[in-house]
């Protein structure tokens, strides 16, 4: 949830804050939306996890007719972008996971990820009769 107090959250909120693209306009939907791990422990998404998902993802899809774009955030997910594809017309972005691991091992992949994020906005803006109106933030 954007709203964790971790830092991949926060991380996730300063990306999409600084692209201009508004809390209000934004789904966050993890690419397997349930608990993957033991109890114990998170694990990593499988593709059988993936395949599992994709009933749920469609039903999402469907539900949200003013869908412009999606971005894929982390490998597991981008691994799932043709079954994506086969979902919808929208384009499909890749970016980087926001997790500390990732930004702090690799510091270059904020900057990549900012640029998939603002090349969203750009996109959104540059369609008749979009807009990204801002709200305030929550």
């Amino acid at each position: 949830s954007r709203n964790n107090p971790d830092q991949t959250a926060k991380n996730m909120n300063l990306l999409l804050r600084e692209a201009g693209l508004p809390r209000e306009q934004c789904l966050l939907w993890n690419i397997v939306p349930w608990y993957v791990g033991d109890g114990r422990r998170i694990r990593a998404v499988r593709r059988t996890d993936l395949s599992a998902s994709t009933p749920y993802l469609r039903q999402l899809i469907d539900l949200l007719p003013e869908l412009q774009a999606i971005i894929l955030v982390g490998k597991h997910a981008a691994s799932a972008k043709a079954q994506i594809q086969a979902l919808t017309n929208v384009p499909i972005y890749t970016a980087p996971h926001p997790s500390p691991k990732v930004f702090n091992v690799y510091p270059a992949k904020r900057s990549e990820a900012l640029k998939v994020f603002d090349d969203l906005r750009q996109y959104i803006v540059s369609r008749p009769n979009t807009s990204l109106e801002c709200g305030r933030e929550r």
